[in-house]
């Protein structure tokens, strides 16, 4: 018997041991949650989901800007976003509240150029991300953006 005790504890201890050394998780870095967030933003608007597009812009700017006028602003232009990958995050120590996320945009302009039906490109966007109560957010460097 006192072997099936000791076969019980050890069997404990080596799944307490196991579970615990799987818990233990490193804090997520500013530029990694900055990169996750500018990642989730650019999938809603390829994704065409300007009301979750708009959950991602600071509060100040929400307050200036509804979402109903943002959305109408995205669907006045002629651009077909049409790919987006973070490339980059940097912050800065002496500001540790803003950042900046560079993000390669694939896009195509519909009927921008006379004979010329729609034309194909990428440009990278440098994008300001502010935290705000803990959260990081997108500040667009002008209203309707």
């Amino acid at each position: 018997m006192t072997r099936t005790v000791h076969f019980t504890l050890l069997a404990t201890v080596l799944l307490l041991l196991t579970a615990c050394a799987g818990g233990v998780r490193k804090a997520a870095t500013p530029e990694e949650l900055i990169a996750d967030r500018a990642a989730k933003r650019w999938e809603a608007v390829l994704a065409g989901d300007w009301s979750k597009a708009y959950t991602y812009f600071t509060p100040g700017y929400r307050k200036v800007v509804d979402a109903k006028s943002y959305e109408a602003s995205a669907l006045a232009r002629n651009v077909k976003w049409t790919g987006a990958r973070v490339t980059e995050v940097r912050c800065d120590a002496e500001l540790p509240d803003r950042c900046v996320a560079f993000v390669s945009v694939d896009y195509q302009i519909i009927g921008g150029v006379r004979g010329v039906p729609e034309l194909a490109s990428t440009q990278l966007l440098r994008e300001s991300w502010l935290k705000e109560d803990g959260n990081w957010y997108h500040l667009p460097r002008r209203a309707g953006r």
